[in-house]
């Protein structure tokens, strides 16, 4: 029996299950490829390769840091803070191109995985785990289109739009944020497509942006879970008060919540955001003050 290399199984699966990043998608029956979202750890990033060098690509050409790509970074300055949640958008723009796609990921200067994705349009971003195969991506966290988010918004445009929660772990420094970009001509092979690599780099300090070297209270809530709502709630301070409210799970999934009710004692019923379904397990849930004091709690759904 031939024996084949890892290498060998990867390029083929890549070009079986990747017959374009975007190109391979069957509009009529909603039957895709990799217009599904990219393949893992393509970003070109430090130790990663791309679509072009795994062969499912390899007669594309790798367009580096032009202006196809616009990164737009919160709306402030490039130096963050850890009680920041930075809003992002990226937009890509190639005349006459209807599908697209795109893949992300944070590391820090030591190229591990930076900080937390937070999704709030499900049906257009997904959260995507490292390739096994690629040593160096262990770890990683990467964001990526699905089937219904890799259509053009205008002809020749579209944007994705996410949040991004800096490391809470004791690590201060650059950031970098690796992004690839796909302009498809939708012609149904894997030539033809055109790839767009970025990067935008960021200072990150650890230390709160209410005042520096403060230190905040941390306060421990009790959070319960309400099938018949399907919510989270929890008694919090004053809404107004509160700056951001995300959960967790053990997958490494960030999500924002959204507060459905509440009353004068601060009681929240917290939902997730439109379309993203409370399946069992364990949540975390955090709620970050204007004042810098942070609020939380854990729920075990079953």
């Amino acid at each position: 029996m031939k024996k084949y290399s890892v290498y060998t199984l990867i390029v083929s699966l890549c070009s079986i299950l990747m017959y374009g990043m975007i190109n391979g998608a069957i509009d009529k029956d909603e039957i895709s490829l990799k217009s599904t979202g990219a393949h893992e750890s393509s970003t070109g990033a430090p130790g990663e390769k791309t679509c072009a060098q795994y062969g499912c690509h390899d007669q594309s050409f790798i367009q580096q840091d032009d202006t196809t790509n616009t990164f737009q970074f919160g709306e402030k300055s490039n130096t963050m803070y850890s009680d920041d949640t930075v809003d992002i958008k990226l937009t890509v723009r190639k005349a006459g191109t209807t599908k697209f796609g795109f893949q992300i990921v944070c590391l820090d200067s030591m190229n591990q995985n930076a900080g937390s994705f937070v999704v709030y349009d499900g049906e257009r971003i997904q959260s995507q785990k490292a390739d096994d195969f690629i040593p160096a991506a262990k770890g990683r966290r990467y964001l990526t289109h699905t089937f219904k988010g890799n259509k053009s918004i205008i002809p020749g445009e579209i944007e994705w739009t996410f949040s991004w929660i800096p490391p809470q772990n004791d690590y201060k420094g650059k950031v970098t944020f690796y992004m690839m970009t796909n302009c498809s001509n939708n012609d149904q092979k894997s030539s033809g497509d055109e790839f767009y690599f970025s990067k935008f780099s960021a200072k990150y300090q650890q230390i709160s942006s209410v005042q520096e070297q403060a230190s905040h209270s941390v306060h421990a809530i009790s959070v319960m879970y309400n099938r018949n709502s399907q919510t989270f709630e929890a008694i919090l301070p004053i809404h107004d008060e509160i700056r951001y409210i995300y959960c967790f799970d053990l997958a490494g999934n960030t999500y924002p919540l959204q507060c459905q009710e509440k009353s004068l004692d601060g009681f929240c019923q917290l939902s997730m955001p439109k379309h993203q379904q409370i399946i069992p397990g364990f949540y975390g849930i955090m709620a970050v003050l204007n004042n810098g004091d942070v609020y939380s709690g854990s729920s075990i759904v079953y």
